[in-house]
């Protein structure tokens, strides 16, 4: 019998204090902290997401007469303002903020400003707005302009304006009413008191048509007494002038007296 002899090491056995190291106690990652949207304001929430501008208005633009009134300081300024229903949302010049010392209200977070193309505008994002109360007439209301650069107009009231207001535009003479504003435009009561007015009179009266039984229709067929005109035409025939005086006719006689002889 052979005897097989093991010459196999233990491994464990000749391992050194080279070949055995602690492992490095390594930090724990830090878990990210969560990122939560960014609170706005109550006002901005009524802000758009976007804005869009539109190219430089044609000779066919229609400009009004406004007036803004700052609700800080109760100024009121004077201001022409552009119907462009190419842009959407309502514009004020830069220039026209600083040279009248309006005071802006800063954002949150700027609100993105594109052409109508889709490009992005020169002007950039809006960083700021001017809250004033906007006046038409006998129209008023509460609005937030954002400041930009505009060029040549100093405000503009875009679709989104329009579009909620849906003004009488007569484009011929350039006159615009505010006739069908909604009813939040608690201020902008003449003209549509006057229509509603109107309404209420025709609703009362179609009531009150209606309020009584129907009326019936009698067809009343009267006889012509002949002999009376043949009366009359034999005296005029007999008299030859029917519009002579005789014995028996009453005379009425007045007089005009000159209203100068009395003062």
């Amino acid at each position: 019998m052979y005897s097989v002899e093991d010459n196999s090491t233990d491994l464990t056995d000749e391992m050194t204090a080279q070949d055995v190291q602690p492992t490095p106690n390594t930090p724990p990652t830090p878990k990210a902290s969560p990122t939560y949207p960014v609170r706005l304001k109550r006002w901005e929430r009524r802000l758009p997401r976007k804005y869009v501008v539109a190219a430089t208005p044609s000779a066919n633009s229609l400009n009004i007469k406004v007036e803004i009134v700052t609700t800080d300081t109760q100024e009121t300024k004077s201001v022409k303002a552009l119907l462009d229903c190419g842009a959407d949302g309502l514009f004020i010049d830069r220039d026209y903020v600083r040279k009248n010392q309006l005071t802006t209200r800063a954002l949150t977070r700027p609100i993105p400003v594109y052409n109508v193309d889709g490009t992005a505008n020169e002007a950039g994002s809006i960083c700021e707005v001017v809250d004033t109360v906007l006046r038409y007439r006998d129209h008023a209301e509460r609005a937030h302009f954002a400041v930009t650069g505009l060029g040549n107009q100093d405000m503009i009231l875009g679709y989104s304006w329009l579009r909620e207001h849906n003004p009488e535009v007569d484009w011929s003479t350039g006159d615009v009413k505010m006739s069908r504003c909604p009813s939040r435009c608690s201020t902008c009561r003449t003209e549509i008191k006057q229509e509603r007015h109107k309404r209420r009179a025709e609703v009362r009266h179609l009531h009150s048509c209606r309020a009584g039984s129907m009326p019936t229709v009698e067809e009343i067929f009267e006889e012509e007494d002949s002999s009376n005109y043949s009366d009359v035409n034999s005296e005029a025939d007999s008299s030859g002038n029917p519009d002579k005086i005789e014995p028996g006719d009453w005379v009425f006689m007045t007089t005009v007296y000159n209203p100068a002889e009395f003062i």
